[in-house]
């Protein structure tokens, strides 16, 4: 494996001492899926599965997701102690988009973050009929030995617990946006920049040619069809099935995919106006938590590689002309296309002793909160900034320099919304 060292900001335990802990929005890709290409893969092993399966999470994405919630719960409970030991509704909350690979990575990411015996249902004696659902089964004779029957429950015998995961709705901007516009949109930039993403991976052909070969794909197939190369291999290689692809292959094809992806989906521009309502929303939950009206110590998005990227984009921690002079390198220091599970987690620091009761406009909260930011775990600097702690000031400024107006949303996407009217009403749903 590369060895990757990242240019990341800590802070100083003397600063952030002065500090506690009170609130952490994260933001977490769906785990391993299996291939949205499984078409090409016939006669490969996983074949079935791949093509039956299509873009749904797969058990090792299940898992991947339960121990990124124990990590969690290693760093967030027993540690810095922002949440119980025991799941409390009232405490955390965790969204989701509506797709099936979020909704279950959700529930496997819950498992992780609070094990069975973190979830507490008070004991007591359970009549059957408390508990029979009305649904007549053709079988007197066990109908009868249930009603006679009383069982002992000594908490709940559900061997997982059914953690409520929320969603913000059909149509949904923040977690995964549906953009009326997005189809044509995207095809004007592909069209824009055709010429560019042609050039760029014709400078690899041979390496290209070489890893189809080696995954014994069909003579027909494009070996410049980037994109299908590197979701076949990535996601075969999770199944333990490499096709003896080295390390720079590896890297070849996510660079590759990230130059068509940032050219043909993610330029600036998109990537900026379709964040804007995840960046309010982030805005808007931390500036309630500061007014103490909401109580919520922690709240969990479970999303796309749509969210993850133009944050990354945001924060200047994808670089296409770095990633390319690497990729012969053993030493990383820019990060690449997100992998499964990547997140990013904005924290809320309150200064010890300090009452949480001033708006995020006044320019007094500046001494009393700050925020950390972090990706996979590692805390980051904002462009152009290099305070370790940032002032919430800074990073409200920083934040909304990078949201465009609902008009200008609505004009690209095709949508018709009102994102502030949107989050108030939702919010206050909630509470």
């Amino acid at each position: 494996m590369s060895a990757y060292k990242m240019k990341y900001c800590f802070c100083s335990n003397q600063l952030i001492s002065q500090y506690r802990l009170i609130f952490a929005y994260q933001l977490i890709r769906h785990g391993h899926r299996y291939s949205m290409k499984g078409q090409h893969l016939k006669g490969h092993q996983h074949y079935e599965q791949q093509l039956n399966y299509k873009g749904h999470l797969t058990h090792i994405g299940m898992v991947q997701q339960k121990k990124l919630g124990q990590l969690i719960r290693e760093e967030y409970i027993s540690q810095k102690k922002l949440l119980g030991q025991n799941y409390d509704i009232n405490e955390i909350s965790i969204y989701s988009s509506n797709s099936s690979r979020c909704l279950q990575s959700a529930n496997s990411f819950m498992q992780g973050l609070y094990p069975e015996e973190s979830v507490q249902i008070n004991s007591r004696s359970i009549q059957n009929y408390q508990i029979n659902p009305p649904y007549f089964c053709d079988n007197s004779q066990n109908n009868n030995q249930q009603i006679q029957q009383t069982l002992e429950f000594q908490g709940c015998d559900l061997k997982v617990y059914p953690f409520p995961i929320r969603n913000f709705g059909v149509d949904d901007h923040i977690l995964n946006p549906t953009l009326p516009n997005k189809k044509n949109v995207i095809d004007e930039q592909k069209k824009q920049n055709m010429k560019v993403v042609q050039e760029e991976i014709q400078q690899f052909e041979k390496e290209l040619k070489q890893i189809k070969n080696k995954i014994k794909l069909h003579e027909d197939f494009n070996h410049f069809d980037v994109s299908s190369l590197f979701d076949i291999s990535l996601s075969q290689k999770y199944f333990g099935i490499s096709y003896n692809l080295s390390e720079f292959e590896y890297d070849l094809l996510n660079y590759l995919k990230a130059f068509q992806k940032l050219h043909g989906q993610y330029t600036q521009y998109y990537s900026r106006v379709t964040i804007s309502p995840l960046l309010n929303y982030l805005l808007k939950i931390i500036d309630l938590k500061i007014q103490n009206q909401i109580n919520m110590n922690m709240i969990i998005g479970i999303t796309h590689d749509s969210r993850i990227v133009p944050l990354l984009q945001l924060f200047e921690l994808i670089n296409l002309n770095k990633q390319k002079s690497e990729l012969y390198s053993q030493i990383k220091t820019i990060e690449q296309y997100p992998p499964y599970c990547a997140n990013f987690t904005f924290e809320l620091y309150q200064k010890q002793n300090d009452i949480k009761t001033t708006s995020i406009l006044d320019n007094k909260i500046n001494e009393s909160f700050k925020i950390r930011i972090k990706y996979n775990g590692k805390y980051i600097n904002i462009p152009n900034n290099q305070n370790k702690l940032l002032d919430i000031a800074q990073f409200q400024s920083f934040i909304k320099s990078h949201i465009v107006s609902d008009q200008e949303y609505n004009t690209f996407t095709g949508s018709n919304i009102q994102i502030q009217q949107f989050l108030e009403s939702f919010i206050s749903s909630k509470k």
